[in-house]
């Protein structure tokens, strides 16, 4: 369905942590339309995750990983695609903005 990238931090293998990390990456695409809600969630006892999903235009993926106090997410999606990554209460990319457009990419964000 929404399968996460093992990792080798030990929550991963909690079954109901699997299942939050999965929904935490859930990607709802929008009526079969070539869009994308991108809704990352930084699940403090973390270091990093990665999901993805596979829709009919291709491959969607999130991934993120800390770096000091700041975030670094990567984020790739179909040519055609388009969307809106927004995070979550507390975080900032380097705009300043709590959303922003999807695209492939990767984004450093900030804590507020």
């Amino acid at each position: 369905m929404y399968p996460v990238i093992p990792s080798t931090d030990t929550l991963y293998h909690s079954p109901l942590v699997n299942k939050i990390v999965t929904f935490l990456f859930l990607l709802n695409l929008a009526n079969d339309l070539a869009e994308v809600d991108i809704r990352p969630s930084f699940v403090p006892q973390l270091n990093s995750a990665a999901g993805y999903h596979i829709c009919k235009y291709g491959k969607i993926s999130s991934e993120w990983i800390r770096i000091g106090k700041d975030i670094q997410l990567t984020i790739k999606i179909p040519a055609g695609m388009r969307g809106r990554i927004t995070l979550e209460n507390g975080w900032l990319f380097e705009n300043g903005n709590t959303f922003f457009n999807a695209a492939d990419g990767t984004y450093i964000l900030h804590k507020k």
